[in-house]
């Protein structure tokens, strides 16, 4: 039996994906929740006293912050990226996705989703990998994510969760395991779904220790993010201790990764107001985010910009050729055993 083309995959004609009413609501509903979300908290902090906290600040002492933590985190999530391609693409040179990671991060000011997407495309142009391959991968990383993420907010929470709100504490401490369980578990199975083909191939050419490798090198990276932004309060003025960043900020990487806000923007605000309100005042608080998300887009242009367009040439050329060749992942399904 031959295996089905990637439209198969897709919907299929008739369901609500092809009904242009629903398009145009999904594509406009991140829009109105983010600015009805804004709407709200302007209306409860008034803007003038936001601009007036960003004026007392110390901005300029964050500017290095920013900068020497995207350089940094360039490695770790190089690597554990890295442990991840290199089974389906051996020729794939650390370097190499380096600079491609660095051209498409620049996406990420624009949101999670869309530097996922850019991601992918470059991984199906430039590394070579069939488009199931390129989703698959997408996938993992988003696991392993989610993994990282949980482990290090339960091990910040068991460490100095004393000094947290108890009500917030005690629902965090039920929801990073079982968030994080769910996200390794599928991310280690050794075939999640028992089916020939599909968005699971990866699985199959990607040993589970490169996989458990990957979680480790985002931890890292999670890490990194956590003591920077700390780093970037204290020059900053906003009297956050440490191990509040540490328990706090993993939630907010996967709130402010959700489809519904707009580049940074949307619930993500709603949800520091929440956690840090027993720090620091509501204006502080926007203050310091606004202007720790800018000086953090702006790193990763920075970091970005003398890729960009070396990083769009060669996902115009498709130098992979991904469309024409399999990756080993898809060799493995013919018959040889998953090394999974």
């Amino acid at each position: 039996m031959t295996a089905p083309d990637d439209t198969a995959l897709g919907p299929g004609p008739g369901t609500l994906a092809d009904n242009p009413r629903w398009r145009w609501v999904r594509r406009l509903a991140p829009w109105v929740i983010t600015a009805v979300v804004v709407t709200a908290i302007l209306v409860k902090y008034p803007l003038g006293r936001i601009v007036e906290e960003m004026q007392r600040g110390d901005v300029l002492a964050m500017a290095p912050v920013a900068l020497a933590a995207t350089l940094v985190m360039w490695f770790t999530a190089t690597t554990g990226d890295f442990v991840l391609l290199r089974p389906l693409a051996p020729r794939l040179r650390f370097l190499a996705l380096m600079k491609g990671k660095a051209g498409v991060s620049v996406l990420n000011a624009l949101g999670l989703a869309l530097n996922y997407g850019g991601f992918a495309l470059w991984i199906q142009r430039v590394v070579g990998c069939p488009w199931r391959t390129a989703l698959g991968v997408i996938l993992m990383l988003t696991l392993a994510d989610l993994g990282a993420v949980s482990i290090v907010a339960l091990g910040a929470l068991i460490a100095g969760g004393d000094g947290l709100p108890a009500a917030v504490r005690d629902r965090l401490v039920v929801v990073a395991p079982a968030l994080g369980g769910v996200a390794l578990a599928l991310l280690l199975a050794a075939r999640p779904v028992a089916v020939r083909r599909g968005l699971f191939e990866p699985w199959r050419g990607v040993p589970r220790g490169h996989r458990a490798a990957s979680v480790v090198a985002r931890m890292g990276t999670i890490s990194v993010l956590v003591v920077s932004t700390w780093a970037a309060a204290r020059a900053f003025g906003l009297p956050v201790p440490f191990h509040a960043w540490a328990s706090f900020l993993p939630v907010l990487l996967v709130v402010g990764a959700l489809p519904v806000n707009v580049a940074g923007l949307g619930p993500v605000q709603a949800a520091w107001l929440l956690l840090f309100a027993p720090w620091a005042s509501g204006p502080q608080i926007l203050a310091f985010q606004f202007l720790w998300h800018l000086a953090m887009v702006c790193a990763l242009f920075l970091r970005g910009a003398p890729f960009l367009r070396a990083v769009v040439g060669d996902i115009a050329r498709g130098q992979g050729r991904g469309a024409d060749r399999a990756a080993p992942a898809d060799r493995s399904a013919q018959g040889q055993p998953g090394t999974g």
